[in-house]
C-alpha cells in the first residue's frame, strides 16, 4: 500500500497536486491500493475508486489524521462511505496492521511526526522544495532562513528515504538537509508525452483561434501562473519593441492568477499592448489545452529560479513546440540548445531579438521542437519512464532493515 499526500481525484492544476494526481492515477491503474489525503471544508469522506481511496478531511481533524495515519494502517474499503466525525473515521478506518506501508510524503508538515512502527511504515520524502533557502543561507541574508534550514534539517531526517526531480538538486538538498546521496533517488516530474504528441482534430484548433481571437500567424505562449519571478514585464516589453518592427505576432497568456497578475493586466495597457495580447483566464484541460499548444509557434518561460521546472514547459516540449527560457534557471534542466532556445540576459531588447530570429528562422524552430518532443517522450513519460522509477524507489524502500 501508498499512502499518498496531499491528494486528490478532480483535475489538478500545476505543482505538487498535479504529480500526486498523476502518480497516484497510474499506480491505481497498476493494482496498486494507494490512499490520497487532502484537507476539505466540508464533512469528513471517503471515496473508493478502483484502488484508490481519497480522504477529504475537515481541516480542524487534518492535523490529527496526519499523525494517525504516519503509525497505523488505513483499511481500504469498497464502498463510498461518509463520516461526520473523527471518532468515526478513527473506529472504522484507521486500524493496526502488520502490513507494510509506504508513506510518500510530498510536504515537509507529513515528516513532522516520528513514526512509532517504523518497521512496518517506511517513509518516502518527495522534494517539491525551494532552492533559493540554499542561497539565502549562503549569503547570510537573514536568521529566519537559517532558522528554518535548522528546523527543515530535523524534520527531513526523519524520512527513510528522498526522490528529487533533477540531479542537480539531488546534490543541493544532499548538501542542505545533511542528507546521504545514496538514500537519494532521481524521479522527474513528468507528462502524458503521447497525449500531447497527437495532432488534434482541426476543428478543435480552429475553435481554439475563433474564441480567443488568434489572428496572428506568429504566436508566443505563456501558460501558468504569473509571478513576478516569471517576468512577464520583460515579455510585454520585448513584445513591444518587436510590434514596432512588424504585425505578424502576438503573444498569448494562458492564467488565472499569480502575485503578479493584475500588474501584468495594467502594463498591457500601460504599453498599448490590448490588440497583440489575449488572455485566457479559464482552465483549459486535455483537448482544448493540446490544441492551444498546437497553434503556438513557440512557448516562453523564464523563470528566474532553480527550485524546478515547469508542468507547462514539459507540455509544450511534448507538443512539438520549441521553447524559450531563461539561462539561470530550473527549466534549463530540461532544456538545451538542441531543444529550445536560451536566453542569457532578462533584458526586453535580447528578448526581443531572440523572438526576432525564431520567426525568421523557422526551420531551426521546428527541428528544435522535434528534438524537445523526443526528449520529452523518452525521459519524462509519466508511464514509461516516472511510475516505474517510483515502483522500483517503492521496492528498494520495503527491502530496507
Amino acid at each position: 500500500m501508498v499512502v499518498m499526500v496531499p491528494g486528490s481525484d478532480k483535475k489538478p492544476g500545476e505543482g505538487v497536486t498535479r504529480h500526486v494526481y498523476e502518480v497516484s492515477k497510474r499506480l491505481a491503474k497498476r493494482g496498486i491500493k494507494v490512499l490520497g489525503i487532502k484537507s476539505s471544508y466540508i464533512e469528513l469522506r471517503v471515496k473508493y475508486i478502483e484502488n484508490y481511496i481519497l480522504l477529504e478531511v475537515p481541516n480542524k481533524y487534518f492535523s490529527l489524521l496526519r499523525s494517525a495515519v504516519v503509525s497505523k494502517i488505513p483499511k481500504f474499503l469498497n464502498q463510498v462511505l461518509y463520516y461526520t466525525s473523527y471518532r468515526e473515521i478513527t473506529k472504522n478506518i484507521i486500524k493496526p496492521s502488520r502490513s507494510p506501508m509506504i508513506l510518500h510524503a510530498h510536504g515537509f508538515y507529513t515528516l513532522s511526526q516520528p513514526s512509532s512502527n517504523s518497521d512496518i511504515i517506511k517513509r518516502l520524502c518527495t522534494f517539491h522544495g525551494s532552492i533559493p533557502l540554499d542561497i539565502a543561507v549562503q549569503n547570510n541574508w537573514c536568521f529566519r532562513a537559517k532558522l528554518m534550514l535548522y528546523l527543515l534539517r530535523k524534520i527531513y531526517r526523519n524520512a527513510d528515504h528522498y526522490t528529487v526531480f533533477t540531479k542537480q538538486i539531488k546534490k543541493i538538498i544532499a548538501n542542505l538537509y545533511g542528507i546521504e546521496l545514496e538514500r537519494i533517488d532521481v524521479v522527474p516530474h513528468g507528462v502524458d508525452a503521447d497525449f500531447f504528441k497527437r495532432d488534434p482534430e482541426p476543428d478543435e484548433v480552429k475553435s481554439i483561434e475563433r474564441k480567443y481571437r488568434l489572428d496572428k500567424p506568429n504566436r508566443i505562449l505563456f501558460v501558468g501562473h504569473l509571478s513576478r519571478t516569471k517576468r512577464p514585464d520583460v515579455m510585454l516589453r520585448a513584445l513591444k519593441i518587436i510590434s514596432s518592427r512588424r504585425n505578424d505576432i502576438m503573444l498569448i497568456i494562458a492564467s488565472r492568477w499569480g502575485d503578479y497578475y493584475l500588474e501584468t493586466i495594467k502594463l498591457i495597457r500601460d504599453l498599448n499592448l490590448s490588440s497583440i495580447v489575449r488572455i485566457i483566464s479559464e482552465p483549459l484541460y486535455d483537448n482544448r489545452l493540446r490544441a492551444l499548444y498546437k497553434s503556438a509557434s513557440t512557448f516562453i518561460n523564464i523563470h528566474q529560479s532553480y527550485s524546478g521546472y515547469s508542468t507547462a514547459l514539459l507540455e509544450a516540449m511534448a507538443s512539438g513546440i520549441p521553447p524559450i527560457i531563461y539561462e539561470r534557471s530550473g527549466n534549463s534542466y530540461v532544456v538545451d540548445e538542441s531543444t529550445g532556445f536560451i536566453l542569457r540576459k532578462a533584458d526586453p531588447s535580447e528578448l526581443a531579438d531572440l523572438l526576432t530570429y525564431i520567426i525568421e528562422n523557422e526551420g531551426e524552430a521546428k527541428k528544435k521542437g522535434k528534438n524537445a518532443q523526443f526528449k520529452i517522450s523518452k525521459l519524462y513519460d509519466w508511464d514509461r519512464v516516472v511510475v516505474p522509477k517510483y515502483i522500483s524507489v517503492y521496492n528498494k524502500l520495503l527491502a530496507y532493515d
